[in-house]
């Protein structure tokens, strides 16, 4: 995983998402297309976070619940947490 490879043991990931319903309201409005593998829910997106050995320590919706921020440490080892 290159977010694993180049963030040092205890340092911090800022990420700011949007989700399979965001996407799909894109691609509907504006006529944008994404790719099936682009859309995904929140859980299959901090599980992703949780297996690349990132603690989800802060979340936050920022526009409904499409647009999500998250603010994850590096372990290096997995937590198994998830905040839903």
């Amino acid at each position: 995983n290159e977010l694993y490879r180049v963030i040092r043991k205890g340092g911090y990931l800022f990420v700011w998402e949007v989700n399979e319903k965001g996407v799909s309201f894109v691609d509907k409005y504006l006529k944008f297309h994404h790719p099936p593998e682009a859309k995904f829910n929140w859980e299959e997106f901090s599980n992703s976070l949780i297996d690349a050995h990132f603690t989800i320590e802060e979340q936050s919706k920022l526009v409904f619940d499409c647009f999500r921020a998250y603010m994850c440490k590096k372990t290096g080892t997995p937590s198994g947490r998830v905040i839903s």
